[in-house]
């Protein structure tokens, strides 16, 4: 079984993203990643998608709550507000250390559609934002 799931991950502290990656390298369930730290180049990509009209939409977007410039509240704002939302397959996750109760239903009420998922991002997890099984592993191991 050919893998073509593709993941954007959005996290401004290159730390997190190295852990987040080796999870995601470790499960071979993503034929491509692409990976920002800066919000705002994360916008260009998704913009540059949309005008160019170049590749698929991408399955799965793991997005850093506390970030510089755009937190993850107003970056999913400017990707719904540019029309954007059709370039992500999957409902956007949020990645993030505990959020302050108040944080988590402000980002909830906004954006009903969105999971949370705790640091480290554990294989579980991500598995059940994908719907991958224990088939889908198997078949991968064999392919």
């Amino acid at each position: 079984m050919e893998n073509k799931r593709s993941v954007v991950i959005l996290d401004d502290c290159e730390v997190d993203q190295f852990f987040v990656r080796r999870t995601i390298d470790a499960t071979q369930w993503f034929s491509h990643v692409d990976q920002f730290v800066d919000s705002r180049e994360a916008l260009a990509f998704f913009l540059s998608k949309k005008i160019n009209s170049t590749g698929d939409a991408v399955d799965l977007l793991l997005l850093d709550f506390r970030m510089p410039h755009f937190n993850g509240v107003q970056f999913l704002h400017q990707i719904r507000s540019c029309k954007l939302g059709g370039l992500i397959k999957s409902v956007a996750v949020m990645m993030t250390v505990p959020l302050l109760q108040c944080d988590a239903d402000a980002f909830r009420n906004a954006h009903p559609d969105v999971h949370f998922l705790d640091k480290p991002l554990k294989r579980e997890a991500l598995g059940s934002m994908i719907g991958a099984t224990q088939i889908d592993q198997y078949e991968q191991c064999v392919a």
